[in-house]
């Protein structure tokens, strides 16, 4: 199948499982032109698009998706929705440029399939974010107690920083909160537990980052996380501060009723949720009409 990926995503393992890739993202389509963009696509005939941000970028392909719609009706247009949970009233008519809607957050499916009219609107839970071969054994010492990675700060993000100030305090230089996506796959290799805080009950990209990287993960409850065959087992949840600092604490001394076989688990993530796990999955749910489990 010839797809179209809008997003800045290379190297997709899917292009390894019969597919033909032609990757464009923003950046592209401004340096080009648009000229040189639709002249690009034609000479592809995409059978399938896919769309995946991160960012709520207002320049958006707009300009894109009017010329598929009238040059390749019949290539369904799709659209993996990360951030539903943090913008969806602002995003409902960007939405309906869509044949079919993926979003990461369960709890939204419903309310989409309601605002768009259609049912064409699956679950597409998050996952590990590259290369199933990214995913190494975990031989190197684990140097640091706890860890977070992420962004933080008072006003967009009160919850997740009000745990961070006390982990720093109560911990002092054991734990360690930092925002350095470059390296955060190592920071996290060479830690012992690593803290996760949703933001609106979305279940994130760092526990797949964190299970796939052989560390003890403790994170908060959310729906999603209770939807994933086999997930609940392989990590911890707290539900409040004293909560939390009592499983970091049994974690940190190995205490064998709460630690987990992490090599296991990595194992199980690049078996089962990777991003070429999704894009198999997402393929799927566009032949068959049916949401899929994870």
């Amino acid at each position: 199948m010839r797809i179209l990926y809008l997003s800045y995503e290379r190297g997709l393992e899917i292009a390894e499982r019969g597919h033909e890739i032609f990757y464009m993202d923003i950046e592209q389509i401004r340096t080009k032109g648009f000229a040189q963009v639709r002249k690009e696509i034609w000479d592809f005939r995409p059978e399938l698009v896919i769309e995946r941000e991160f960012n709520d970028n207002k320049a958006s392909y707009e300009m894109v998706y009017d010329f598929l719609k009238e040059a390749f009706p019949h290539a369904p247009r799709c659209w993996w929705w990360i951030d539903s949970h943090l913008n969806f009233g602002q995003r409902i008519d960007y939405a309906r440029r869509f044949d079919y809607l993926f979003l990461a957050v369960s709890a939204n499916v419903e309310r989409l399939r309601e605002s768009l009219g259609h049912q064409r609107v699956f679950w597409l839970p998050l996952c590990w974010p590259y290369r199933a071969d990214a995913i190494l054994p975990n031989h190197e010492e684990k140097t640091q107690p706890i860890v977070f990675v992420g962004r933080w700060d008072k006003e967009n993000f009160p919850d997740r920083t009000a745990y961070i100030e006390r982990l720093r305090e109560h911990y002092g230089r054991d734990f360690l909160a930092l925002t350095d996506y470059e390296k955060m796959l190592n920071i996290i290799r060479g830690s012992r537990v690593a803290f996760n805080c949703a933001i609106r009950g979305d279940l994130n990209f760092r526990v797949f980052e964190v299970l796939g990287s052989g560390t003890e993960l403790v994170t908060d409850d959310v729906q999603d996380l209770h939807k994933i065959r086999g997930l609940e087992e392989r990590l911890t949840i707290y539900h409040d501060w004293n909560d939390l600092v009592a499983k970091i604490d049994r974690l940190l001394v190995n205490d064998p009723q709460a630690t987990h076989d992490t090599t296991n688990t990595q194992q199980w993530v690049k078996e089962r949720h990777c991003l070429v796990h999704r894009h198999q999955a997402l393929l799927e749910m566009v032949a068959t009409g049916v949401q899929k489990d994870f």
